[in-house]
């Protein structure tokens, strides 16, 4: 499948995997190697998505969460600071879109 030239990526945390997505793609989600991003922009992405595999509750997944507001507020604004360092990168023309994990909690 040929990518289009205007390419819209989305940032989700999901368990086991890398946080970028390219919606109607296939493969849908990317690897840390399918974009030229810089070394520090994949080791950056790779942490925050290693916070997020963090919060899983093996024993009982149903009960995953931060340990606290201050830690799931620090996530999220993370999550909302990478896409913007990719202004620094070779990958355009992009469109990041960023997806709150939890409709219920506001992003500031």
């Amino acid at each position: 499948m040929t990518r289009p030239a205007q390419r819209r990526l989305l940032l989700m945390a999901d368990y086991g995997c890398w946080p970028l997505w390219e919606p109607g793609a296939d493969p849908y989600q990317l690897t840390p190697h399918d974009l030229p991003l810089s070394g520090a922009l994949r080791r950056r992405l790779t942490a925050w998505a290693e916070a997020f595999d963090a919060t899983l509750n093996w024993e009982d997944p149903a009960r995953s969460d931060f340990p606290d507001e201050t830690a799931r507020q620090a996530f999220h604004a993370e999550g909302l600071r990478s896409p913007n360092c990719s202004a620094r990168n070779s990958v355009r023309p992009l469109t990041w879109i960023t997806e709150n994990p939890d409709p219920s909690h506001r992003l500031e």
